[in-house]
């Protein structure tokens, strides 16, 4: 798949009754839980508040986080990659982003033909950073 100039192309993941993106160039590499040898990996169902995995065939997506460290992320369902234009990707609104915080969801995409995708940012998804908590009040 070649990129073209304002185009993003995007790992996508069909979990969770949801889409969401990472963008490719975030992503180090895509395995087979039977072929990940490495540290335990993040659970991503559970680090984004959703439970267990929905789907038996489980990957394991290793993307570059703080200090490009390898953070490997276990994920369910199916994985796709799709190239869309730059325009098609919008933030958070202010209301709802921490001024202090990392946040797990950077923004959704919105592009002609596709499905909504909601955007990760993988430095939020990393070990130790905390994620944004909804206000009680």
């Amino acid at each position: 798949m070649t990129r073209s100039l304002g185009d993003i192309v995007f790992l996508v993941l069909d979990a969770w009754q949801h889409r969401w993106a990472i963008d490719s160039e975030s992503v180090i590499s895509v395995l087979r839980r039977d072929d990940w040898h490495g540290a335990a990996p993040l659970d991503l169902g559970a680090r984004l508040g959703l439970g267990a995995p929905e789907a038996a065939d489980e990957r394991i997506i290793v993307v570059r986080g703080p200090g490009d460290a390898e953070v490997p992320l276990r994920a369910p369902g199916r994985l796709v990659l799709r190239q869309l234009p730059a325009d098609a990707v919008r933030p958070l609104p202010a209301g709802v982003r921490s001024p202090t915080n990392r946040e797990l969801i950077l923004g959704v995409v919105l592009a002609k033909n596709e499905r909504g995708m909601l955007l990760l940012d993988p430095l939020g998804l990393a070990p130790g950073v905390q994620p944004v908590q909804g206000d009680a009040s």
